[in-house]
């Protein structure tokens, strides 16, 4: 006679009754499933929160995390090192792209508009590769020397000014490179050959610039 488990239905070899080999049969069997249970259905009790304790970063073997109730997030000291990534820092809610750009989402309780906004950005270091974070910037541009600014393919949505903050461009000229095979107005670069002066370009998000 013997008895089974009642959350895997092991057959186990009651004490005293089940003799000879069968207590061995029973017995190896029921190992057996020990050593192969996963805690699914029929495979032993499922795991409560509160036997889990996270302690390491947990792969999801591209799958998704599916019927969340919400995500909490823990404030970031700075940016993670992970990329295509979620976090907050500061309590503001961010995105980090595969680039390593990182984009604010939420600003003082709203959703950060910044990159709707033209804003204003001093560039130190020549020759510049422009970034995709500076769309929707003035870019100023010291005219102490000739200078060059390249710019990211056109494919990517961009909208970008620059400006001869120093009023030497016409001695110094300001060249702006397209990426690759891609153009400015036709052409593989543009010059900005005026003093003071600024232009605006934008892509097409295929190959071209315009000049606006």
């Amino acid at each position: 006679m013997s008895t089974t488990t009642p959350n895997m239905n092991l057959v186990i070899p009651e004490v005293g009754v089940t003799v000879g080999p069968d207590w061995a049969n029973e017995i190896n069997t029921a190992f057996s499933g020990v050593d192969a249970h996963d805690h699914t259905t029929g495979k032993g009790v499922q795991i409560p929160t509160a036997g889990i304790s996270i302690n390491a970063n947990l792969t999801f073997n591209s799958n998704a995390a599916t019927s969340l109730s919400f995500v909490g997030f823990t404030d970031q000291g700075s940016d993670p090192a992970t990329l295509r990534s979620i976090y907050t820092k500061s309590g503001e809610l961010y995105y980090q792209d595969s680039a390593s750009n990182v984009i604010q989402i939420t600003s003082g309780g709203a959703i950060n508009v910044a990159t709707g906004q033209v804003t204003y950005k001093l560039i130190t270091t020549y020759p510049y590769n422009v970034l995709l974070t500076d769309t929707n910037k003035v870019l100023g541009i010291t005219t102490t020397s000739a200078r060059t600014i390249n710019l990211p393919s056109a494919s990517t949505a961009l909208l970008v000014y620059f400006k001869d903050i120093t009023g030497s461009a016409e001695a110094n000229n300001i060249t702006i490179n397209a990426d690759g095979s891609d153009t400015i107005d036709g052409a593989a670069s543009f010059v900005m050959e005026t003093g003071r002066s600024s232009y605006g370009f934008i892509s097409d998000g295929s190959s071209a610039w315009h000049v606006i």
